[in-house]
């Protein structure tokens, strides 16, 4: 057999012994590429170690890259029992003296006294709900909700921006009372019930609260200023800061301070110091030569990692152009590489900084984009975007951005003759008797979140003021479509003035003419243009440069110009954390980057090593077998000397037998 052990049977030599002994002169070069082999796995090993630190140094710098991070503020309300706050970036630092007068209360109706909450005793027919100057709904009461309980589950159902409820007010023969509660605070919000029933008693409603807005007197003194908000949750009334009104209290001032969010610039900074310095932990443990133990880092002298640590550090060390005197460096704002080539941060250094000049540090560490035209705002950028100096890109614009439109065919000139009932979007909108082509536009507009859809009065061709039903996006670029129907005729050939004027065919911005063959309408277009001469491409009122670009690749701008031609030029500069994100991005993300390379390149040699063992391990093993079909046959031979002796031996021996006997005859 091909492994069966023969050890000498026939010969007496320890032939396992001796192939062992003549193969392991032939596995030195294994054993040597086997250690090449676990000292490039190491190698991959530091490799992928070192890529995870650099993806957290650039997680650390992307939040660094974003003006966002810098333009955070807090707010807080010296008494959070009557005034609770909170701050958006776009919130001014100062600090706002007010007093709560009076909180808003939505209205309340009750309903007189029934004995039982599940008696049919309501009688049939239809109620009417109406909040404020919003559209009515009606509720169909029959007999299968003619009861007060009934009658409160089919208001809850019909989403009619009320609430019902039944309370007991401990009257001795009719204590149940239906209360009815305006989902939405303020005076303008009042809610008118109409019930057209028959047979039974009708509920009768009477004020229970009265509908009241928010009083507000902001500042002290003679000048200050009395605020009427129909809401608790007051947004315009301090920029940028969100007042929630808990109580009120006449005799009370709250202080408002705002101030912008130095501790979570104050974290993000602390983080990019944090990852940096773990890198350079990473860095010295596998690319440093340690003179005592007389051993090198995995990394030792190895160009890639040399490369990205001079990249990283060339960053941190740059003047950064653009950004004020005294403020254009990183130890400006209390960041200062130690001996040990480690970050040391001075938190009080960078508050102190941030309080004498924060745009400065903004641009010192995040993407900037400061534009000429403030028609023009920078939106954001990416890695691919490259820094303009200080002339700038130019910005052209060739086709401003516009928004779907449809026009009514026919002007409303009077209030809606009947009821009619509007399908814009998909989304129903009643209308009822009565409303003026404003009630339309108004009831149109409370739906703008779910249709998409603005509504205005303009002239036939959907400009200027007219008494045409206009819709719009609510957005601007060609992604955003409209479509309408009406219940109710325009009049087609013979127009009426007492309906919206949509008519009763379906119609969208691209078939507009509808039952009257005059409507008008137009398909919202793309802003286009060109950034500092290079293409890009248009999304509504953004404009970006395309992938691809020599200088401008994901530059974003926001263009709101209503006219085409030269529109100034952007000054578009890289901070401090964006710069890091950049080059770390190109380091160690995608087939051709630093890291990836070095990577394929130990991936390859130790494939290659792999292979090459494979086969020297074949050519050894087919070697063994060599020696032992050797041995074997030296053995088959011995054996069969052996055996020729032995009976050559037993032929003489009797020869000699008898040639004795022949004598003793």
């Amino acid at each position: 057999m091909a492994n069966s052990s023969i050890s000498g049977i026939i010969s007496g030599l320890d032939t396992d012994s001796i192939i062992s002994q003549l193969t392991s002169l032939r596995r030195a070069p294994q054993i040597r590429m086997q250690a090449r082999k676990t000292a490039l796995q190491k190698k991959l090993e530091a490799w992928d170690g070192l890529k995870q630190q650099l993806s957290s140094l650039k997680s650390a710098a992307a939040a660094l890259s974003q003006a966002a991070t810098f333009r955070r503020s807090t707010a807080t309300s010296s008494d959070t029992a009557l005034v609770t706050v909170a701050a958006s970036p776009e919130a001014a630092p100062g600090t706002y003296h007010l007093t709560v007068l009076a909180t808003a209360q939505a209205h309340q109706v009750k309903s007189q006294g029934y004995a039982d909450t599940g008696a049919a005793v309501l009688g049939t027919g239809t109620i009417t709900i109406q909040v404020g100057s919003g559209t009515p709904g009606t509720i169909v009461i029959d007999e299968t909700n003619n009861s007060l309980a009934g009658l409160r589950d089919a208001i809850n159902r019909a989403g009619l921006g009320v609430t019902a409820s039944i309370v007991n007010d401990g009257d001795a023969t009719h204590p149940y009372r239906l209360v009815v509660t305006s989902d939405t605070t303020g005076e303008t919000n009042q809610i008118t019930i109409t019930a057209d029933l028959t047979g039974g008693t009708a509920p009768t409603f009477t004020t229970l609260q009265e509908a009241r807005n928010a009083s507000i007197r902001l500042g002290e003194g003679a000048g200050a200023m009395l605020v009427s908000k129909p809401s608790n949750n007051v947004t315009d009334v301090i920029p940028g800061v969100t007042l929630n009104l808990v109580s009120a209290d006449e005799n009370k001032r709250v202080m408002v301070n705002v101030a912008r969010d130095t501790n979570s610039i104050g974290a993000a900074v602390q983080e990019l110091v944090n990852s940096y310095n773990a890198l350079v932990d990473n860095i010295n443990s596998q690319g440093k030569y340690d003179p005592e133990t007389q051993q090198g880092g995995t990394l030792l002298g190895d160009a890639s990692l040399l490369l990205i640590q001079d990249e990283i550090q060339r960053v941190l060390d740059q003047v950064m152009p653009g950004v004020a005197q005294g403020m254009n460096t990183i130890s400006n704002v209390g960041l200062t590489v130690g001996s040990d080539g480690k970050l040391q941060y001075d938190s009080a250094r960078l508050t102190s900084a941030l309080k004498e000049n924060p745009t400065a540090v903004m641009r010192l560490f995040a993407n900037y984009g400061e534009t000429a035209d403030p028609r023009v705002k920078y939106i954001g950028c990416t890695t691919e975007t490259v820094a303009s100096g200080a002339a700038g890109y130019s910005v052209h614009i060739t086709q401003v951005a516009t928004r779907s439109r449809i026009t009514a065919g026919v002007a409303q000139t009077e209030a809606l003759a009947g009821d009619e009932q509007l399908t814009i979007n998909g989304t129903t909108i009643l209308l009822t008797s009565g409303m003026t082509q404003a009630d339309v536009i108004a009831a149109i507009n409370a739906k703008s979140s779910l249709t998409g859809v603005i509504a205005r009065a303009t002239g036939a061709d959907g400009t200027g003021e007219g008494n045409y039903l206009t819709l719009e996006a609510s957005q601007y670029g060609s992604a955003y479509t409209l479509s309408v129907v009406s219940n109710m005729s325009n009049g087609g050939a013979m127009p009426v003035g007492n309906r919206t004027g949509i008519g009763s065919m379906l119609v969208t911005e691209s078939d507009a003419a509808g039952e009257a063959g005059t409507g008008s309408g137009a398909r919202g277009v793309n802003v286009a243009g060109t950034i500092n001469g290079e293409p890009a491409t248009g999304s509504g009122q953004i404009l970006t440069g395309k992938v691809g670009n020599a200088t401008t690749s994901g530059l974003m701008l926001q263009i709101t110009s209503q006219t085409t031609g030269a529109h100034g030029s952007v000054v578009f500069t890289r901070g401090v954390g964006g710069e890091l994100e950049r080059i770390i991005q190109a380091a160690i993300e995608g087939a051709e980057s630093t890291v990836e390379q070095a990577r394929s390149s130990v991936q390859a040699e130790i494939d290659a090593l792999t292979e090459e063992m494979k086969l020297a391990d074949e050519r050894l093993a087919a070697l063994q077998e060599r020696l032992r079909a050797q041995f074997t046959a030296m053995e088959s031979t011995l054996s069969r000397l052996q055996n020729q002796s032995l009976q050559l031996a037993q032929q003489i021996a009797s020869l000699s037998g008898q040639k004795s006997s022949t004598r003793g005859m």
